[in-house]
Parts: structure tokens; C-alpha cells; sequence
């Protein structure tokens, strides 16, 4: 009893020191992985069964269809129910090549997922090398690479899975039967025949008493126990092993990522540090070329100094040249400017001179035309005053001729007071007078022949013309006075061709 506790107690100590080394060691996707398997299995069994009921759910409707080709062929409607017969026949092969190709899948899935692994060495694919021989293949002797850290924490987490779990292993109790052979593998096969298989225990145990007449019913239960407790441990053995390959499994390519980014690391280091080298090495050449070129590059310096300043200078001596000119320069300008300005106030002084003068000349002049023109002055100064008289002899005349018509108007009246006043005849007022009815002209049958068929448009026909309604829509649309209407106007079609001897000489 004690020495199960203690092998209790260390496996739980082994237990939270592979808990730790997972946690530390970043494989927490192990832990997931495990917790995520009876979720698979779950979700895997729901779709088998969702599976099957949409299948049986098919198979009666086609059942149903059936029955109803049936029902047809029994009306006597035996050519539709053979089309019909003919196209179910079809529909249901395919529905079952499908269900076929769909329950082989899954059934080579379910044979894949359910094969023992046995695996008493615990070896792993042939490929990659056992997780003993990772240790082999840790290089040695990196320079800033402590593999002896990796390879020492890699043997104790090995050593941790390996005692976890050969710890589990020791705690299976071993079955014990005191069978004879012969009997243990009679009883074995009536097992496997019928419990393996899943048929009822009752006719199981019946089965066990046919074949072992001379042995009591609790007897055969005590080994029915003890064969159940052989399979169940068999299957937990297997169930161990598998998870013991996997962990180690895991641990293996854990150990191989954390060395992986380890010299990822290192030779992004080496990289850098063989960078900065290269680059001091190429700062010491460039430096010492420039120490070999110095002597020369001070000379060339020099040289362009001394070439600068005489450039200068002679920019100077240049400058100091222009200066000097400019003022002579000046000088010339400035004399020539009062020469100009001397002469031009010569020049105005001489032309007022002449001006006053021409002015002079001119009043003189005139004085002489006026007194010559005076004569004509008078004379026409006369005439106008003449004239001026004549107007106004006119328009006194013209007011007395008004006042004598106004009184010779009102004499008449006067003279005229005695007429008779008669009443309004508004027909003889309203009829025509003969001055009137001599100006109607009429008509005789010679007025009224027609020279020509058709003489003008009749509204009829003016509405079968396409270009009357073109121009219509167009004038509603405010368009008939653009170019556009009348070029839509112009390439209308005629109603027909007129005659020659009627086209008038109007354009649209």
C-alpha cells in the first residue's frame, strides 16, 4: 500500500514537472491537440449521424415514388410509369454510387483512425531518427551557441516522459487466468463472436454454457471479468504507448525549432558582426588610401587656391577697368546731355519767337478779311432781316385768314338754324350706298371655272403630308426656327411628287 502511494506521489511530481517544461518550452499546441480529440470524435459521430438520417429521409421519398409507379402501372398507364421507372431507376443509381463513394471515404477514415499502433520499441517513422539519436545530431563547439544547455534540458524532459509514462504503464494490473489453453481460447472465440461483435449478452451467455456444460454461471462471469480486464488493458496499453510516441514526438521537434531559431539567431549575429567587419575593413582601406593620396590632394588643393586667387585678382583688376570707363563714360553722357538740353532750349526759344510772330501775321489778317467782307455782312445781315419780316407778315396773315373761316363757319351756322330736325332711320343709315354697291364685283359662271385640277391644299391632305406634322411637332417643341428643324424639315419625304406647273417658289 505504501509503495503504491509513493509511486502515486512521483507520478504526479512527474506529471507537473512535464507540465512545467511544456509551459516553459512553449508547446502548449500538445495540450490543445490532446483536449481537442474527443471534440474531433464528437463532431465526427454528430456528422455520422446527420449522414444517416438525410439518407434514410431520401430512401422514403423514393419509396413513396416507387409506390406511386406502382399505383400507375396497376391504372394501366404503363408507358408512363416505365418513363418514370426508367428515370428513378437512374436517379436512384446515382444517389447510391454516392452514398457508396461517401461510406468508403469514411470508412477508410474510421480504419485509418482505429489501427493499433504497435509500437513495444517505441520507434517513429523511418524517416526522422528516434528521439535517442536527436542528441547526436546537436552540433558541438558553436561559437555563441550553448548547445550543451539544449541538449542537457532536451535528456531531462526525455527522462520526465519516459519515467511519466512507463510509470503509468507499471500501474496496469495484470489479469490473471488459471484457464488450461485449449479452454481460454474457446471461450475467447465465443467472445469474440459475440460481444465484439455487438450482439446481446444474453444469448452470450447462453452460448458460454453450451460450450462449458460442466461450469457454474460464476464461474464463467469470473472469467468473462478477467478476459474484459485483459482487452481493457490491452486497449490502455495501446492508448498509453500512442501518447508516450506523440509526446516524445513533440518534444523532439520542440527541441528542434528552439535549435532552429537558436542558430537562426546565431547566424543573424554572425551575419551582422561579419557585416560590421567587413565594414571596418573597409573603413581602414579607405582610410589609409586616403592618408597615401593626402600629399597629393593638398598639392591639387593648393594649386586651385593659387588658380582661384589669380582669378580673383584678375576679376578685380577687370572690375576696377569697367569702373573707370563707366565714369569717363558718365562724364561724355553728362556733357552731351547740357549740350542737348542747351540746344533744345535754343531750339523752343527760336520756334516761340516764330509762333508769336506767325500769330502776329495771322490777326493781321483777319483784321483785313473782316474789313473786307464787311460789305457782305451788311448785305447779308439785311437780306436775313428781310426775310425774318416776311415770316412774320406770313403768320399774321395766316392767324386773320383763321378768325375770317371761323366767322364765315359761324355765319353759316347762323344761316343754316332753321333745318328741321328728323328721326334716326338706322336702315337706311346701315344700307349701302350706290357708291358703295358700285364698288362689288360680280360674279358669273365664267368666274367659276378651275383652270387646274388642284388649285391649293385642302386640310385633309395637308395632314396626310409628313412634313406639315414634322413641322407641327417641332414648332410644339420650339425647335422650328433652328437649323436642326429645318434640316429635319428639308429630308422629310414628299407626299408625292408635285407638279411642275404647281411648285411654288417657297423653301422651308
Amino acid at each position: 500500500m505504501h509503495h503504491m502511494q509513493t509511486l502515486k506521489q512521483r507520478r504526479a511530481a512527474l506529471e507537473a514537472d512535464l507540465g512545467v517544461f511544456i509551459e516553459e518550452k512553449g508547446l502548449k499546441a500538445i495540450i490543445e491537440e490532446e483536449k481537442g480529440l474527443s471534440d474531433e470524435r464528437d463532431e465526427f459521430s454528430d456528422g455520422i449521424r446527420t449522414e444517416i438520417s438525410g439518407c434514410k429521409e431520401i430512401l422514403e421519398s423514393l419509396k413513396v415514388q416507387w409506390n406511386h409507379i406502382f399505383a400507375l402501372k396497376n391504372q394501366g398507364k404503363s408507358a408512363e410509369a416505365r418513363k418514370i421507372w426508367k428515370d428513378r431507376i437512374e436517379t436512384v443509381r446515382q444517389f447510391l454510387e454516392e452514398i457508396n463513394a461517401h461510406f468508403k471515404e469514411r470508412s477508410e477514415y474510421l480504419k485509418e483512425s482505429q489501427n493499433d499502433i504497435e509500437m513495444p520499441n517505441l520507434q517513429i517513422d523511418e524517416e526522422s531518427p528516434e528521439p535517442d539519436q536527436f542528441l547526436e545530431t546537436i552540433p558541438i563547439g558553436v561559437p555563441g551557441i550553448n548547445t550543451e544547455s539544449i541538449k542537457s534540458e532536451y535528456s531531462k524532459a526525455l527522462a520526465i516522459v519516459n519515467e511519466t509514462f512507463e510509470l503509468q504503464l507499471q500501474q496496469i494490473e495484470e489479469a490473471v487466468q488459471n484457464w488450461p489453453q485449449d479452454s481460454h481460447e474457446k471461450f475467447m472465440a465465443v467472445y469474440k463472436q459475440y460481444i465484439e461483435n455487438g450482439k446481446p449478452r444474453e444469448r452470450y451467455m447462453e452460448m458460454l454454457r453450451f460450450h462449458f456444460p460442466t461450469l457454474s454461471r460464476q464461474e464463467l462471469e469470473n472469467h468473462d471479468r478477467v478476459v474484459e480486464k485483459i482487452r481493457w488493458n490491452k486497449k490502455h496499453r495501446k492508448n498509453i504507448l500512442k501518447d508516450w510516441i506523440r509526446h516524445r514526438v513533440a518534444l523532439k521537434e520542440a527541441a528542434e525549432n528552439m535549435l532552429a531559431s537558436i542558430m537562426d539567431a546565431a547566424i543573424e549575429r554572425f551575419n551582422k558582426e561579419l557585416e560590421f567587419v567587413k565594414q571596418q575593413k573597409q573603413l581602414d582601406r579607405l582610410g589609409k588610401e586616403i592618408d597615401e593620396k593626402r600629399p597629393e590632394y593638398l598639392q591639387k588643393l593648393e594649386e586651385k587656391q593659387r588658380k582661384e586667387q589669380e582669378l580673383k585678382q584678375k576679376e578685380l583688376e577687370e572690375n576696377q577697368k569697367k569702373i573707370e570707363s563707366s565714369k569717363i563714360h558718365q562724364e561724355i553722357i553728362k556733357k552731351q546731355a547740357g549740350e542737348y538740353k542747351e540746344k533744345k532750349l535754343k531750339i523752343a526759344s527760336q520756334e516761340k519767337t516764330l509762333k508769336v510772330q506767325k500769330e502776329i501775321q495771322e490777326n493781321s489778317k483777319q483784321k483785313e478779311l473782316i474789313i473786307k467782307n464787311k460789305p457782305k455782312v451788311n448785305e447779308r445781315q439785311v437780306k436775313a432781316k428781310i426775310k425774318q419780316q416776311e415770316i412774320q407778315d406770313k403768320k399774321e396773315q395766316k392767324r386773320i385768314e383763321q378768325i375770317i373761316d371761323n366767322q364765315r363757319i359761324e355765319a353759316a351756322v347762323q344761316a343754316y338754324s332753321h333745318i328741321p330736325q328728323v328721326e334716326l332711320d338706322r336702315e337706311r343709315v346701315q344700307q349701302n350706298t350706290k357708291s358703295k354697291e358700285a364698288k362689288f364685283v360680280k360674279y358669273d359662271k365664267a368666274d367659276q371655272v378651275k383652270l387646274f385640277p388642284q388649285t391649293g391644299f385642302t386640310a385633309e391632305n395637308l395632314m396626310k403630308d409628313m412634313r406639315y406634322r414634322i413641322s407641327s411637332m417641332l414648332n410644339d417643341a420650339g425647335l422650328a426656327s433652328t437649323e436642326y428643324g429645318k434640316r429635319i424639315i428639308n429630308a422629310a419625304p414628299p407626299m408625292r411628287e408635285p407638279r411642275r406647273d404647281t411648285v411654288g417658289t417657297l423653301k422651308f
